[in-house]
């Protein structure tokens, strides 16, 4: 039987081993998971600016800053791009 009572587990030296270790864990896989989402988004953008810049090409407009179109959020680029893609087909009497 046990005397008294058993100390918090985060006070003994094998609870903050496991707790270090679930941190570590924790971290890296933010990390990954992160890493995994930026290249999505990243390529998701690239897609956008590629349709921006062409659509702008077509209707015989300049180029667009690129740092400030990559400042944009994929949702603001995406309306931007169907705005321009609209354009085309208005343009060029296409669906």
């Amino acid at each position: 039987m046990l005397l008294g009572q058993l100390p918090d587990l985060r006070d003994t030296q094998a609870g903050k081993d496991l707790i270090a270790i679930g941190v570590k864990e924790g971290v890296q896989e933010g990390i990954k998971e992160g890493t995994k989402e930026g290249i999505k988004e990243g390529i998701e953008k690239g897609t956008l600016l590629g349709t921006i810049n062409t659509c702008r090409s077509v209707l015989g407009l300049d180029s667009l800053d690129e740092n400030e179109l990559l400042s944009r959020s994929v949702g603001q680029l995406k309306e931007l791009a169907e705005d321009y893609r609209r354009q085309v087909r208005n343009r060029f009497g296409t669906n």
